[in-house]
Parts: C-alpha cells; structure tokens; sequence
C-alpha cells in the first residue's frame, strides 16, 4: 500500500513520454521539410547557367547530357517535367529542393540513430542543410541534392545492418547495395566510397567473410540500376537521323544542345563505352603514384574547404568527431578513410566543379560536428542539456543569418534578361551565334520553352579551321554572343568585327554591314558620333522585356567604356529613371573603338517593379565611366529627344522582379499597404548628407484616408530625428496594383560617428498605423561618418559681418587682389558660419560688376566647391569656401563691385540678408576692385 501512490503519480507522465517518443522519432521529418520549405522560398525562379540550364530542359526532351549520362535523373526528371507546377525551370529546380530536404532528414534520421538523441541529429541535419555548397546545389536544377541522399541512404543501411545481423541485418545490406548501384546512374564518383563500405562491411560482420551467396546477391542488388544505362545507346540511336550541320559536318543535334559534343551518329559501342566510363582511369592514376600530383596540387583544393568549413564549424566536427568515434568507431575510421581519399581525386582530377565533388566529404565533418549535442558539459544534468540545446538552437540561427543574403536566389532573372534583350535585335533568319558550350544552355532552354529563336545555332568552340570559317563558306550569318576565353586570338586580325546590341557580327576581311536606313531623317551628330533611333516602343512594363534600339557611327575614336543611357522624366512630377547598356559588348576586342566604326546599340528599357505609371519624357544621352565607377557626362551634354513613353501599372508582384532590393520571408501589412521590399543604401554618408529609400507596397485594400510617409531614425541616444511627413499618393484605384515610393531623407546631424536604425512609418489623416504583425518595422541601419569641423575662425581672413536670414554669417573673407587684370582668376575665399540647422542645399553666387550694374564674370556654386552643401552644416561650425573666379580677357580698366549671395537652385529665390555693408537686390556689396589698365 506505501507504493500506491507513487504509481498514482506516475501514470500520468505515461501519455507525455509517449508524446515525446512520437515527437522524437518525427523530429528528423520537421528538419528535412523545414529545410526543404527554406530551399522553397530561396529557390531560383527561371533558367540559370552552364550545367543548371543544361538539366532545367533537356530531361524533358530525353537528351542526352554530358558525361555520363546519368540515366537516374534523365529518366526522373522527364516524369518530374510533366507535374503541372510553375514554369519548367522552376519545376526541375524544385526537383533539387525536394532531394535537398529528403537528403537533410536522412542524415538527422541516422546521426539520430547513432547516438540515440535527437538533438543530435538536429543539429547534424541543421548543418548540412545550411551548408553554402548545399544550400546552393539545392536552389537550381542539378543531381547533387539526390546523389547525396542515396548515399545517406546507403550508409544508414549499412550502419543498421552491422548493428544487427540478422535476416532484417541482410536484408539491409542488400538495400545498400541497391542505393550504392542508384548512385552509381546518379554521378559515377559514387564508385571512390565503394572500397569503403566494402571494407567496413567485412570489419563489422566477420560472418561475411565467407558468405559468397550474400555477396553474389548483394553484387545483383547493385547492379540491377546500372540496367538504366540502355538509356544511352537508345538516346543515342534515337538522334540519328538529325541531319549534319552544313560546312561544320557534325550532329546539328549537338548545335541545338540535344546530345553532348561527343555524340557521332551511327551507334557505336566504344563510344557509348567511353562516354560513359571515360573518367574511369583516375581512380588507378591515383593509387599508381597520382597522390604525388594530389599533394601538390592540394593548395587549389583548400580554398573550397575554407569557403565550407569555417574553423568554428572545424573544431566543433573534432569534438564531435570524438564523440562519434566512441559511438562508432569502425563507421568513424570508414567514413575518415573515404574523406582523404576523396580529398586527393578531386586535388588530383581538378574538375570544374571541385566544391560539388566534395560535398561527401563536407556531409562527413558537418555528421561529426553534429555529435558535439551528444557532450555532457556539465553538472548538474539539466543544465548540460540547457547549454546543449541552446548550441542546437544558436548555431543553425546564426548559419541562417550569415549566409541567407547570398543563398538567396529567387529575385534572379538576369539569364533570361540577358537573352531576351540580346535576341531582341534583328538577326538573320538561320544565323549562327558563336560562343562556349556553357554559354549557350539558357539559350536552348528559352528556344524549347519559350519558343526564343527557335531557328538560331549555337556553334562551339570559337575554333576558326573547324568552327568559323567553314561557317562562314557557307555565306550564312555568323555573331558572337560570348568571349572566347583564350580561343582564336587572331580573329580580330582575320575578320571584321562589328558591334551589334549585345553581340558581335563577324565577318569576312573586307565586308561591310550596316544598320543605318537609306534615308535618316532623325540623324542626330554628336561631336564624334553620328545616332539614328530606329526602334523606340512606346510602352514599358516591368514584365515585359523592351528595347530601344539605335545606330551609330564613329566619325573618331571613341572610348571603349561608353555607356548609353535612357533618361525618363516623369511629366507629372518625381523621381526620374535612368537604364543604361554599354555601347558594345563586354567582349569587344579593340581599345579604342576604331574610327569608322559602324554598329547597333541597344538600351534595355525593362523598369522596376512598381514604378509609378503614366508618361514619361525619355531622352537618349551617352556617358563614360571613370576607373573608381563615377559616370561622366559625355558628347558636351547633348541628347536624343525620344519623345513620350508610357509606363503602365504593375498589376502582380513578383518576387523575382526586385533584384536590388531587401525582400522580406513574410511580407508585413500597415493599413492598406503590404510591404514587399524595399531598397536603402547601404553606403555611409556625412550628417546631414541625402540617403535614398525605396518602398515597394503591394495595395491591398482601399485606403480610408490620406497616407503619408515618415522615418524614425534610432540612435544610442534615443529616438533621434523623425522626418517631415511626405504624402503618399496612394488611391483606391491602385488595389491590386505593386506601387514603389522613393524617398530621399537626410541622415541625422549630429557630432561623431553614429549608426542609426531606420523605422519607416506610415500615416492614416495623421494617425500612426501599426504594422501587423510586429506592431514596427525596420528596413535597416544607415551609417554615419562624421567630417572634420572648425569651431574656430581662423587666421589670415578678413574680418566682416553678415547674416543671411537663419542660415548663416559671413564672418571673412580672403582674395587676391593682384589678379584682378585681364584674363586673371580671382580666388575668393569666404568663412561662413551655420547658425541653425537647414534642410536646402543653397548656393552662393559672386558676380564681378561693373560701374554700369552688368556682370562681367561670376562664379556659382554650392559651398566648399561642392563638398560642403548647407543642409550638412552643423550649427556653430565654420566652413571655408573657395570660388575661383575667371575674368574676362578684354577686361576694361575701371572700378568693380564684387558682390555675393544666397539663392535656392530649385526656385531661383534670393535668401535675405543683412549687414553694415551695403546691401542691393538681397546681395552683399563685399568691396570694391580697380582695374587702371596697361
């Protein structure tokens, strides 16, 4: 009976132990979806490059893709082409995403396992998953992501089965077998850990030794998949009857990016053999003396390990690994072993892409790593599982913060930009374009799926003796449309290039060609560039890739970084627009652009999301680029009067439309307003200095009344400065539209350098509205970097006193006298002082009269030459200010006034001012100059 009621008091926990059983055992299903809807948000959203867009079309088409083949996914991927879901790109990357999150569910399932702790494998899963090389191959259409889940797969089996050889235990080794051979059709790397398990196996279950059956059967179980191999042979015969390429005389199905460069039609079986087992021999090469190469070549090797394994992550895998190696100390040796070696091949083959080939030997430090959840830190016990869990916890959040900016892929679009602008000017019909094998997958992917050109070539290498010039002979059109890399250096000498949009034409020695109309009405001469506008659309939309299109003429040399810029200025009021493109091709080969030089230009004219529509005045100009970045007007100022382009609504958003800008996980709601990113520079600023914000709102709801606009800046001290409100021209006829605000505000004035985080708010007929769900809002931090100041006059000026309104005092003065003659430069040198904060950027004027009241020379401009404007000035600081002033050749002798003031540049407005000088028209009448002639 004095035991009753203990059995009472635990019945209860009954339920709660099975719960947490049931939680512990689904806990490595949470972290492969958890990781899985993380690959889901950053996924790329549209066709990528080289091997990416190689694997986002041509499953679908049953092609046949670089060596080896690898049938498994060829043949998964054509089922996985036919599900309903987004465009095909989007669909194959998600293919990866899905193996992603299986691949991190299997790995926290079997470090689970092995330690017998779920939060073990917690933290094994949350470290692959958040693992640059992996987290990046899980965002676009590739095999990775699946061949590293069988291989999970296929040592879990393994590990399981040495821990119980029984019926079950041999049934399990057959199951890795079977995951091995998969993996072998997957990527033929997969053959390196093959010895391994082979030899764990024997190390673990001495009765295998001499089970021969076990090992035939397992032999079966392994190669049963590479049955799936048929898939090339019948491929290959299938492209047979694609025709040869005129004058190349290879496949045009491998111009067409069907079958890879080796393919050769009729079927023949050595090489179908090569293609699928020519990199066999490395493996031999390595163990015949190859690991001298390795070793020495292990320098290109670590700097791929030290993108991966930071040295935190390092020592967490050596304590962890400790901790394994207690657990499982044969399957530690194995997985070591497998790690070198695999280490050596890839320093040894040096393959393109050295991270993905290591991505077995990252899974096995960041497995390690995982058991350091397994230490006890201390006692009491409770507070060792604190510290661990807090290490769970802490770890994977601050991988996520680190590196989520650059894993974040689902605003890039710039492939399918790039070519849709490229392939917008005129080409020939059948032409060739000339470039690399990885520079031409996006293209096939937009011919098969977007029907982009569909009867364009790609032809590859830029080799001139059995690419270009039997091309050539054969009188069809040829561009470039990538730099040859090293290939045909002597192809600027033997043919001639012309700049065409974003391509190069080539043509024979001699030939000409030219864009410009018989009869150029709107011929428009710049001082050494002749421009005709022959195509110019007159709508936009920031979903709709457009064009303006002109041709030029070099009447001289022009320099290689000439830009071409659109300006669009809205006529209603804002914020203008400025889409530029360089004049010629990143891979044009001559510096400077020859006299002569005859081309195409093209601008793309694809606006930001949510620019506010309505017509536009566009104007043409061109500008160059200084080595620090800095544009430079060029042609003295002139332009192209394009007229007026309309820019209409954005109906949609788009996550993929806003490269440039912050894009938030979970989109917040103010009012009427979700916001979906938002774009602050990022640059540190001076006090005082502009700093531009764009929103982008989604409307959602009409609003009930007027909006308006305000940033808090938060500071050490506070709350700091709250801006001005500024109306937001929001109505109930943009619900369903994306609407983008730009803001330009002014950083906080103050002394010191200070960071400030910014809070945007929004106003409802003066009401502040809360965001929902986090009741505020930060966008993100500006930086301030204090200048130097003088709170002293000093030295050598002249003393005088005024006052322009509440701006500021001229309390000096500095100039020399003597140059006062004809063709001299005047160098006036004014102290001002700030007395109050302003919020115009004013500009001083110095006008030399004469005795009749007429200025025979001024110079006018924003204080300290431009530096200093007074909307920076800090209250009580003195400012120095210099105005070279030119005098006239034909200066007549006699006696001058030298005069200064205030003005706004925007409305022309004079500030006040007063003094003991004299005072005429709002300027100070500073002194007197005599000029007595020769």
């Amino acid at each position: 009976m004095a035991n009753a009621p203990e059995r009472r008091g635990a019945a209860p926990l009954r339920p709660y132990a099975a719960w947490r059983k049931r939680v512990t055992r689904a806990s490595p299903f949470f972290i492969g979806l958890l990781a899985f809807l993380l690959y889901l948000r950053t996924l790329a959203p549209d066709v990528f490059v080289s091997d990416f867009a190689e694997f986002q079309y041509l499953p679908a088409l049953l092609g046949l893709a670089h060596p080896n083949g690898f049938p498994l996914y060829m043949l998964m991927g054509w089922l996985w082409a036919h599900v309903p879901v987004g465009n095909l790109a989007w669909r194959m990357n998600l293919l990866s995403a899905l193996w992603g999150g299986i691949a991190v569910g299997l790995t926290a399932a079997f470090a689970q396992r092995v330690s017998g702790r779920a939060r073990v494998g917690w933290l094994a899963g949350a470290l692959l998953a958040l693992t640059p090389t992996f987290w990046g191959y899980s965002l676009l259409a590739e095999r990775y992501t699946l061949n590293m889940a069988l291989i999970t797969g296929a040592l879990w089996a393994a590990w399981e089965a040495t821990r119980s050889p029984t019926r079950r235990g041999y049934r399990l080794l057959h199951v890795s077998s079977f995951l091995l051979g998969l993996g072998l059709t997957v990527h033929p790397s997969d053959a390196l850990i093959i010895p391994f398990w082979f030899a764990y196996l024997l190390w673990s279950m001495p009765d295998l030794r001499h089970a021969w059956r076990t090992w035939l059967t397992m032999a079966a179980a392994g190669a049963a998949p590479l049955v799936l191999y048929a898939y090339v042979p019948w491929r290959w015969a299938a492209y047979a009857n694609v025709p040869l390429l005129p004058g190349v005389g290879r496949s045009e199905a491998v111009y067409r990016g069907l079958v890879h460069v080796w393919y050769e039609p009729p079927l023949r079986w050595d090489l179908i053999r090569h293609y699928i087992v020519g990199l066999g021999g490395y493996a031999t090469g390595l163990v015949a003396g190859g690991w001298r190469d390795a070793l020495a070549q292990m320098g290109d090797v670590w700097p791929y390990w030290r993108a991966e394994i930071s040295w935190p992550l390092a020592l967490m895998a050596l304590l962890g690994g400790i901790r394994l190696a207690r657990r499982a100390p044969r399957l530690t040796v194995s997985l070591v072993a497998f790690g070198v070696y695999l280490t050596l091949m890839v320093a040894y083959i040096q393959q393109g892409k050295n991270d993905a080939y290591l991505l077995p030997v990252f899974w096995i430090v960041l497995f390690a790593a995982g058991f350091l959840a397994d230490w006890e830190f201390s006692r009491p016990r409770g507070l060792s599982d604190l510290l661990t869990y807090l290490l769970v916890l802490l770890v994977p959040l601050l991988l996520l913060v680190d590196r989520y900016p650059d894993r974040d892929l689902s605003r890039r679009l710039d492939v399918r930009e790039w070519w849709e602008t490229t392939l917008q000017v005129p080409l020939e019909k059948g032409a060739a374009l000339l470039g690399h094998w990885s520079d031409f997958t996006p293209l096939w992917y937009l011919q098969y799926t977007a029907g982009l050109r569909p009867d364009l070539l790609a032809l590859f290498p830029p080799d001139i003796e059995n690419v270009i010039q039997p091309w050539l002979d054969t009188g069809r059109p040829l561009y470039m449309a990538a730099p040859t890399h090293g290939w045909a250096p002597e192809l600027p000498r033997r043919y001639t290039l012309v700049p065409w949009g974003r391509l190069i034409r080539v043509l024979p020695r001699g030939e000409r060609v030219t864009c410009f109309p018989s009869q150029a009405d709107n011929l428009v001469r710049f001082p050494a560039l002749d421009v005709v506008v022959v195509e110019r659309p007159a709508r936009l939309s920031p979903t709709e890739p457009r064009t303006l299109q002109f041709c030029w003429k070099a009447r001289a040399a022009l320099p290689r970084n000439l830009f071409a810029s659109v300006r669009l200025i809205p006529q209603e009021g804002g914020n203008s627009l400025d889409l530029t493109d360089s004049l010629v091709a990143p891979w044009y080969p001559f510096d400077p652009i020859p006299q002569g030089t005859e081309g195409l230009g093209i601008v793309s004219l694809r606006v930001p999301l949510g620019t506010r529509p309505g017509a536009y005045r566009a104007s043409l100009s061109f500008f160059t680029l200084e080595s620090d970045g800095t544009p430079v007007p060029w042609g003295e100022g002139a332009a192209v009067d394009l007229g007026t382009i309309v820019i209409l609504p954005s109906q949609t958003f788009r996550r993929a439309l806003l490269p440039r800008e912050t894009v938030p996980i979970f989109a917040p709601r103010v009012g009427p307003l979700r916001l979906r990113g938002w774009y602050l520079s990022d640059l540190p600023v001076r006090p005082g200095d502009p700093v531009r914000l764009e929103m982008v709102w989604e409307v959602v709801s009409p609003p009930r009344g007027n909006l308006q606009f305000q940033v808090r800046f938060w500071g050490r001290g506070g709350r700091g400065l709250l801006t001005p409100p500024q109306p937001l021209s929001i109505t109930a006829a943009d619900v369903g539209r994306v609407v983008r605000t730009v803001h330009d505000l002014r950083a906080p004035r103050g002394l010191g350098d200070r960071v400030y985080l910014v809070e945007p708010r929004v106003l409802e007929d003066s009401r502040w509205l809360a965001w929902r769900p986090t009741w505020r809002w930060w966008v993100g931090l500006v930086r301030v970097r204090d200048r130097p100041h003088l709170w002293g006059p000093p030295d050598g000026f002249a003393r005088v006193f005024a006052t322009w309104a509440n701006v500021a005092e001229l309390t000096g003065y500095r100039i020399n006298e003597d140059a006062f003659r004809p063709g001299g430069t005047l160098r006036l040198n004014l102290l001002w002082r700030s007395v109050a904060e302003v919020n115009t950027s004013y500009k001083v004027f110095v006008h030399v009269v004469n005795a009749s009241g007429e200025i025979v020379a001024q110079h006018d401009s924003v204080p300290a030459q431009g530096a200093l404007p007074t909307d920076v000035w800090v209250p009580g600081e003195y400012v120095k200010d210099l105005h070279p002033i030119v005098l006239p050749a034909d200066l007549a002798p006699g006696t001058y006034t030298l005069r200064l003031g205030l003005y706004d540049p925007r409305s022309g407005q004079r500030v006040p001012v007063k003094s003991d000088l004299p005072v005429q028209d709002q300027a100070l009448l500073l002194l007197s100059l005599t000029h007595e002639g020769p």
